[in-house]
């Protein structure tokens, strides 16, 4: 190859490097803000409807987008003062299409209404807006709330010998820090063959709850009626994922033999409840949940069932309800002693799941 030709490719692969660093460095970097001076606040959410403060009046036209902000991150502007932000901003929440326009006010939907909140500021933006109703977003505010969770299922025996009610009932506050305290009543069950069959771990659970990551220690007591045993119980909570979101949670019960009804005295296993969660539309997630144990303690039980949460009012956060809807499968076998005469109760048939979830 002679030096000409070497030189010539040498001098086009520079001028290729520069024409690709200028058409980089040309490229209009996407900003948040098209006319900051365009801002306003939200004045209400109700029915998915993003309700603000501003319309015609102060030059906003059907059509145009505006980027929701906490409050609490809002910035302010030495010449359009607050609120203003622009460039890529993490505290941004949504991004709203406003289709009906006003002199005053103006509004659009939002697919999660947890999502902006009464005195969040929303300023007009070019970026593409979000689409909540398919990708649940997670809670606007995540810390200082309390849920509440009853999951109620119905055992039908398919001997018609009676019917069981397992159950999981929940109290809990998640601090603004990432730390939850919950009293539960979890794993139970009642049933209505001979003896009044009852079994129920009750206790409280202090957790370090992120949004992707929760891990929960808890202490409580174990009783089984009809089988006569009182004793310690301890549970492990682990949840993967968002809380209003893709997760998969576990939830393990141990309790401590002291009067030795097994064949050493100690700590022994008693049960494991797994749940995996998949949103599939911002109002509406699958689940499959499956659960068994207890050989060790009187008590054999299995279940898997499966179904969908339904977001009845909002999708993460205060005022949200969920209820879970869904079907399965699966026994309970008790030990049940009268006297000194015992037996078994043996409940094998088709589970019916409903309850409700509150946050507030």
């Amino acid at each position: 190859m002679s030096w000409a030709t070497r030189i010539c490719s040498v001098a086009l692969v520079l001028l290729a490097v520069t024409a690709s660093t200028l058409a980089i460095a040309g490229k209009k970097k996407p900003n948040t803000c098209e006319d900051p001076s365009i801002t306003g606040r939200v004045i209400s959410v109700k029915n998915l409807r993003v309700h603000v403060d501003m319309g015609s009046k102060h030059g906003v036209e059907k059509g145009m987008r505006v980027a929701v902000i906490p409050k609490s991150a809002v910035k302010d502007h030495p010449k359009y003062g607050p609120p203003f932000m622009c460039g890529d901003n993490p505290d941004v929440t949504a991004i709203v299409e406003l289709d009906e326009v006003g002199e005053t006010t103006s509004s659009g939907i939002i697919g999660r209404a947890s999502a902006a909140t009464k005195g969040d500021a929303v300023v007009v933006t070019s970026l593409a807006p979000t689409d909540r109703r398919r990708r649940p977003v997670f809670p606007h505010q995540y810390g200082n709330i309390w849920d509440v969770s009853l999951r109620f299922r119905i055992l039908a025996d398919v001997a018609g010998d009676g019917a069981g009610f397992p159950m999981e009932l929940m109290f809990s506050y998640q601090f603004a820090a990432p730390v939850k305290i919950t009293a539960f009543m979890a794993p139970s069950f009642f049933g209505t063959q001979e003896g009044g069959d009852s079994v129920a771990t009750v206790g409280l659970m202090l957790a370090y709850s992120s949004r992707f990551f929760e891990l929960g220690f808890g202490l409580g007591g174990y009783h089984l009626r009809g089988g006569r045993i009182h004793t310690l119980a301890f549970q492990q909570k682990v949840r993967i994922g968002a809380e209003h979101g893709l997760r998969l949670e576990f939830l393990n019960s141990l309790v401590w033999d002291h009067d030795g009804w097994g064949d050493d005295r100690g700590l022994r296993y008693d049960s494991t409840i797994a749940e995996i969660v998949i949103p599939v539309h911002a109002r509406v997630a699958l689940y499959l949940e499956g659960g068994g144990g207890g050989e060790n303690t009187d008590v054999s039980w299995m279940r898997i069932t499966t179904g969908v949460h339904i977001y009845v009012r909002g999708t993460g956060g205060p005022g949200t309800i969920v209820v879970p809807i869904g079907i399965g499968g699966g026994y309970v076998d008790l030990d049940v002693c009268d006297g000194d005469m015992c037996f078994w109760n043996g409940y094998y048939g088709v589970y019916f799941v409903t309850g409700v979830e509150a946050s507030f």
